[in-house]
């Protein structure tokens, strides 16, 4: 059994069992080397919004160019499935 099905076996059990759920999000933290950073920026929630995933807040990082982007709580695990979307 992989891990993804036992997870979600878990989410199953917590549901049917307890009546509960679990919401889950996560934060990616990049690096923007192009000088044309609000281009990119804007490229970016751009595409966010083509594959549905709603980013809750953008904020700058410590250094120049780095920022963070935190996205929406999402009900279950899918949220393991979303970061692999971003990595493409």
């Amino acid at each position: 059994m992989s891990q993804r099905q036992t997870g979600m076996g878990q989410l199953q059990r917590l549901k049917g069992e307890l009546a509960l759920s679990i919401k889950s999000s996560f934060a990616a933290e990049f690096g923007v080397t192009d000088t044309e950073t609000k281009e990119t920026l804007l490229d970016l929630t751009n595409g966010m919004k083509e594959i549905r995933f709603k980013i809750d807040s953008l904020q700058p990082e410590y250094g120049i160019g780095q920022f963070e982007a935190r996205f929406a709580r999402v009900t279950g695990i899918k949220v393991r499935f979303m970061v692999s979307e971003i990595k493409r």
